[in-house]
């Protein structure tokens, strides 16, 4: 069957219309911040090319809350929402076996990451939006809305129009929360005089008992698995088997997490701040060390102590081995990278 996505955009645009919705298409720009979050993060098919959400909204309650909407279209069947065993919005999977052409062709390898949820459904898409924008930093929460259908009648409606809407929130630990009374097609509450209601009910939607105590689970065993790969990375690097001793190991992976936890006051440090400099007074160490500091600082940790944990520290990452760029790039740098990625989102 030939997809109708086109048609269940447009008449989702025209219920936003009637309710005097301000909605903006692929193209059109809310704000800078929305903007820029979806340029920077990886496309829905993991390249880097931009996201580009089907209809957008920004609520706003005139009391400075403000809450982005990203609503992402399908127009086939069962193409509204994929779920995992565990009722799961799936996001990146990845292969479990080679996947080899009849012609023998390997199309892809196992271990390689599989995007087809998020390209091909329409609520898996619009989280994968709505997460791109949390982690741009100027929102802490969002509503991502799936929209699909697949007949249309002699006047070219979709009959079978179906939806599916979630909020996505930092204080929920980004676990989506059903929006039911949209979800059953009450778009009303999206309009402005409603938005103070919309909102008491988003303040409803909480984690349960059970939720927390499986996501606390499922936290602490990811974060056990990055951990002994990080561990075995740092022993494995031929740079760093006789240049760091183990004690000076476990210093540098404890530097680079409290480097990387967010700290009142400054922009969160991002692997992109690191400039791989070749200089011994100007370098990613002196960006890394001043930043551990200034999170020691905001823990309220007395001069003393300071001066305690950085001297422990400081004769790490000054060592030439991990500032020295290797082809424009520095070993703090990687190593960094990869405690943000893996490490942080777990803290």
């Amino acid at each position: 069957m030939a997809s109708v996505e086109e048609k269940v955009e447009e008449q989702y645009k025209n219920i936003l219309n009637e309710l005097g919705v301000r909605h903006y298409g692929k193209t059109e720009k809310i704000n800078d911040s929305i903007s820029s979050a979806l340029k920077m993060a990886d496309s829905k098919s993991g390249n880097s090319g931009k996201n580009f959400p089907d209809i957008q909204l920004l609520l706003d309650d005139n009391h400075a809350r403000r809450i982005p909407v990203m609503i992402e279209a399908k127009g086939s069947k069962n193409k509204l929402e994929k779920v995992d065993k565990d009722g799961e919005i799936l996001g990146i999977t990845y292969y479990d076996t080679d996947k080899i052409t009849k012609d023998g062709r390997l199309v892809h390898a196992k271990g390689e990451p599989n995007y087809s949820a998020i390209t091909d459904f329409a609520v898996n898409g619009a989280v994968h939006y709505g997460n791109a924008i949390l982690d741009g930093g100027d929102y802490t929460e969002i509503i991502v809305i799936g929209i699909n259908g697949t007949t249309l009648d002699v006047d070219g409606r979709v009959t079978d129009a179906e939806c599916k809407a979630y909020y996505i929130s930092q204080k929920n630990s980004r676990v989506p929360k059903l929006i039911s009374r949209i979800t059953k097609d009450d778009w009303s509450l999206l309009k402005k005089e409603n938005i103070s209601s919309l909102y008491e009910i988003l303040d409803k939607l909480n984690l349960t008992e059970a939720e927390l105590e499986i996501l606390t689970k499922k936290t602490e065993i990811t974060l056990e698995e990055k951990i002994k790969a990080i561990h075995q990375s740092l022993y494995d690097d031929e740079r760093l088997k006789t240049a760091l001793s183990t004690n000076e190991k476990l210093y540098l992976f404890c530097g680079l997490i409290m480097a990387g936890l967010k700290t009142n006051g400054i922009a969160p440090l991002e692997a992109s701040t690191l400039t791989c400099n070749d200089n011994e007074h100007n370098n990613d160490s002196v960006i890394i060390l001043n930043n551990i500091s200034a999170f020691l600082y905001s823990k309220n940790c007395s001069d003393e102590k300071v001066i305690m944990i950085r001297g422990l520290l400081d004769s790490v990452f000054k060592k030439k081995v991990l500032w020295k760029p290797v082809n424009g790039v520095s070993l703090l740098k990687t190593l960094f990278k990869q405690i943000k990625t893996d490490i942080i989102p777990c803290l």
